[in-house]
């Protein structure tokens, strides 16, 4: 019943740091790597990923890599942990709950995990920063360097600027759980930081929901041509083939009042 696994114990040290290593590869990816939305390298970074989980999970016990290295599995469970919907203790049944309260019911199992929330913080942020005149001055002071190594100078600011901000971040938060302890007294600073991490997590839901709600009702309209035409071969099943998305859908005041 267990399949193919060599059942190593996983790491206790390692914790989640698999996973917050990944969140940034994932956004570096997304946000920095020109050629991402290529079709073809699109599927060789699937196929990696693939690779990478299945050989995680035939080394390690499957639920112990998804608690640790699943990126995805811990990013989405992350934020399942605010819904108002969970999980009955039968495992069968859906119970409901107040939004938030699956947060407060235990913290950050690991210092991996409380740098994996911070990273969900600063990935977002740092993708809406890109677009600010403040990187815009930036780029512009470093343009001398950039123009003597144009292809290096792209991939190592955005590099710093997505660890720099995270780290800054991490840092930060850090910080205040030190000042804490010093007030308390009772806790170490790293005690704290594990119990708390999750309660930030509110604050990454309205990040994304601020940078991607525009995107979603406007490029997510790109679904109604590909519906007819899935696979590029120039189909037209549906008759929606030639449909393009309607930019007019949102203004800038209604997308300023939903990302405040």
């Amino acid at each position: 019943a267990r399949g193919i696994s060599l059942s190593l114990a996983y790491p206790a040290w390692l914790g989640a740091w698999p996973a917050v290593f990944l969140l940034l590869l994932f956004v570096w990816i997304e946000v920095i790597y020109p050629q991402a939305a290529a079709p073809s390298h699109v599927a060789w970074m699937a196929l990696t990923w693939s690779a990478i989980t299945l050989t995680g999970m035939v080394c390690f016990d499957g639920d112990a890599w998804r608690r640790n290295a699943d990126v995805f599995a811990i990013y989405f469970g992350t934020l399942g942990r605010f819904a108002p919907v969970a999980t009955g203790a039968d495992g069968r049944s859906v119970v409901l709950r107040p939004p938030g309260r699956g947060l407060i019911t235990s913290g950050a199992e690991s210092f991996g995990m409380v740098a994996f929330v911070v990273a969900m913080l600063s990935t977002v942020l740092f993708d809406g920063l890109l677009g600010t005149q403040a990187m815009a001055l930036v780029v512009s002071a470093l343009s001398d360097w950039m123009t003597l190594y144009p292809l290096a100078g792209g991939y190592v600011l955005g590099t710093a600027g997505l660890i720099g901000l995270w780290l800054f971040f991490l840092l930060a938060y850090l910080l205040a759980c030190r000042a804490t302890a010093w007030l308390v007294r009772d806790r170490s600073a790293g005690a704290i930081a594990r119990l708390f991490a999750l309660t930030l997590v509110p604050i990454a839901i309205a990040y994304t929901v601020a940078h991607y709600f525009h995107y979603l009702l406007v490029q997510g309209q790109l679904i109604i041509p590909l519906l007819s035409d899935p696979l590029g071969r120039r189909w037209d099943l549906f008759g929606t083939a030639m449909y393009y998305p309607d930019i007019g859908i949102l203004d800038a005041r209604f997308t300023w009042y939903v990302a405040i």
